[in-house]
């Protein structure tokens, strides 16, 4: 799991560096390496780009956050909802940030490949 001297020398700078946090920062890593073209590093974060590591400072309060709330009034009397799924707010502020590097979600299948095999048992 990254420490949080990695993160601080690396430039990512997170709300705290509690358990929680480091355990989101690590698994904000795991997001970049699965669904960006960027090479992660653990051993060297300061060489990630600009943008990862922004995404790596914000990845944690977007994946903690609780589902669907957009906002809040004093004291949690009042709540606003959405009806964005975390992955979904995750992956805006990917694109957000990312750009080049984000690896899209769309697939494309061919129409020929679709039409091959029909009407054949």
């Amino acid at each position: 799991m990254v420490t949080k001297e990695q993160l601080i020398e690396a430039g990512i700078i997170l709300e705290s560096y509690d358990s929680k946090s480091l355990l989101f920062a690590d698994a904000g890593l795991e997001w970049l390496e699965e669904n960006t073209t960027i090479e992660v590093d653990r051993s060297n974060l300061s060489a990630l780009p600009s943008c990862a590591k922004a995404f790596l400072c914000q990845f944690p309060w977007v994946a903690s956050r609780a589902d669907n709330v957009t906002s809040e009034s004093i004291d949690g009397l009042s709540r606003s909802y959405s009806n964005s799924t975390k992955n979904s707010l995750i992956y805006d502020l990917a694109s957000a940030l990312l750009g080049k590097y984000l690896i899209s979600q769309v697939s494309f299948v061919p129409a020929k490949k679709r039409w091959l095999n029909y009407g054949q048992n």
